[in-house]
């Protein structure tokens, strides 16, 4: 029963993929992949239907700098795309730097600079 509601549900999400229209045939999907539950389900789901979707996955991952186990989550995510056969980019950014500089607080910092790689990429 359970397995069949999760089919059901995938289809549903492939299904909404598809009928807006969110990727074109061939495009280079960047996936945002910190390493936690969230982003690498996001991650797993999508290199899963990326030949039912015509798409090519890279996994971006921002190491901010500001946790001891940044490197950590980065060889994780590292790991799963080796094993997958997905590219990987890691970018390092000095998020504490950043606030100090632009007066921002730490999270700010994190997600300008994140953002800033993400559009760098696009």
């Amino acid at each position: 029963m359970i397995y069949n509601w999760r089919k059901n549900m995938f289809e549903k999400v492939l299904d909404l993929i598809k009928n807006q229209n969110m990727f074109l045939s061939g495009n280079v999907v960047g996936v945002a992949c910190s390493g936690g539950s969230d982003s690498m389900s996001l991650l797993h789901f999508l290199v899963s239907n990326k030949e039912k979707l015509d798409i090519e996955i890279v996994a971006i991952h921002v190491d901010h700098g500001t946790r001891d186990n940044d490197a950590r989550d980065a060889y994780f995510v590292a790991d799963y795309c080796n094993e997958h056969r997905i590219r990987f980019q890691k970018f390092k950014v000095e998020a504490n730097v950043l606030a100090k500089q632009k007066g921002w607080s730490l999270e700010q910092a994190c997600r300008e600079a994140r953002y800033g790689v993400f559009e760098s990429l696009r």
